[in-house]
């Protein structure tokens, strides 16, 4: 008994190990970069401002009695905004006719008494020191007349200026003082931000300044028959990402020497209020256009040694990944601009990344890039025209064919 046993366990020894089937190469998705003509930028941090804020401080001191609008609202040149107690402003016009009145009968009677000197002066029943003295009172009878009616007119600017109307169109800020409150000449009531034409503060370092006058003959756009030249505001980030169209509007006369820049303004339309004042964004000045390369901006790849894509190519009739080291420049719509180091018949591995490796073999799937978003955002920042709002949706990816786990 021992010996068969023993006997099997030699045989079953000798058996080989199963064979494992071979792995299948990891599927990735690979497309072509696009061949765009695409505008020429370059990128500033900037600031925004509103057109116009202007504080609302009241002319004349008093209890404020109604405040017609609340905080935080849209208001038009002219609307009421606050109504200063007029009572004693009406006493102070009601005096100031009075004496008005006065000083026109005084006037009146001076004119009286000096043509009837006049008279007697003709008749040798006068003397000239007579006359004389009441021409001069009928000069200050008239001097104080003209004195009361400008106190007259001070009485009515004062009755006026108690109801205080906003100057511009804009928006009022959110806090407002209460009826009761005692306001005067040095008080702020608020603030009005006409928010519907924005501009955003940027610098251009002094040397990038030097070599675009150069290349423009020291030229400013707008003032020698070129069009003045695009900028695109993008505020937010993400899914919440909005940009904007705009065009370069006016720079200072020089170089601010603290700085070592120069101070720049771009103009914004802002009808719907979307850009907000006192905002960071991110600007890209467009210059120009050339034809350049684009890929999804997720297939460009960075690390220590630089930015880089993952290509496929055809050795010994196998699909190999090979890294491609690449020059690559700002996004448009999702898009990254390769400024050198691809080919346009490169095949660029666009969805699987993760599941390739430099030198390791994949399968291949080709499919063309959705390039719709990027179509209207060239068309959008070629334009000549501003003030509209382009897309900034990011390209949709080519579906992936494979499971996401590393095989």
């Amino acid at each position: 008994m021992f010996i068969l046993v023993f006997g099997l366990f030699i045989a079953g020894c000798g058996k080989p190990p199963p064979q494992l089937a071979p792995q299948k190469p990891p599927e990735v998705t690979v497309a072509q970069p696009l061949v765009r003509t695409v505008p020429l930028t370059m990128e500033f941090q900037g600031v925004t401002r509103a057109d116009a804020t202007i504080a609302v401080r009241p002319r004349v001191q008093g209890f404020l009695m109604e405040r017609p609008v609340d905080g935080g609202r849209l208001v038009k040149r002219g609307d009421l905004l606050f109504v200063i107690d007029q009572r004693p402003f009406v006493a102070a016009k009601d005096a100031a006719l009075a004496e008005v009145a006065q000083r026109q009968a005084a006037l009146k009677l001076a004119e009286i008494d000096l043509a009837s000197r006049s008279k007697a002066f003709g008749n040798n029943a006068a003397t000239q020191f007579e006359v004389d003295t009441a021409t001069a009172n009928r000069d200050a009878a008239k001097a104080q007349l003209d004195l009361a009616k400008a106190r007259l007119t001070t009485a009515e600017n004062d009755l006026g200026y108690t109801e205080i109307r906003a100057e511009i169109d804009g928006r009022l800020s959110a806090v407002l003082p209460n009826p009761g409150t005692l306001v005067g000449p040095s008080d702020i009531l608020c603030s009005i931000v006409n928010d519907r034409v924005i501009f955003a503060q940027y610098r251009v370092p002094e040397t990038t300044l030097i070599e675009m006058r150069k290349s423009n003959k020291n030229r400013r756009p707008g003032e020698d028959g070129r069009p003045t030249h695009p900028v695109l505001l993008t505020q937010g980030e993400d899914a919440g990402r909005q940009t904007f169209r705009g065009l370069f509007w006016r720079a200072e006369t020089g170089i601010d020497v603290n700085a070592g820049s120069l101070l720049c303004e771009a103009r914004y339309d802002n009808p719907t209020g979307g850009i907000l004042p006192g905002t960071t964004v991110a600007l890209q000045a467009i210059l120009g256009q050339q034809e350049m390369l684009l890929l999804p901006d997720l297939a460009v790849l960075q690390d220590q040694a630089g930015r880089y894509v993952l290509t496929v190519v055809n050795s010994e009739g196998k699909q190999v990944v090979v890294r491609k080291n690449v020059v690559a420049s700002n996004t448009i719509a999702g898009y990254r601009k390769i400024v050198g180091g691809l080919d346009p018949n490169d095949r660029v591995i666009v969805n699987g990344i993760q599941r390739a490796r430099p030198g390791a073999q994949v399968t291949p799937t080709q499919q063309p890039l959705d390039d719709k978003a990027l179509q209207q955002a060239l068309e959008m920042s070629l334009r000549e025209d501003g003030g509209a709002e382009i897309p900034t949706t990011a390209p949709a990816m080519p579906p992936s064919t494979a499971p996401t786990t590393q095989p």
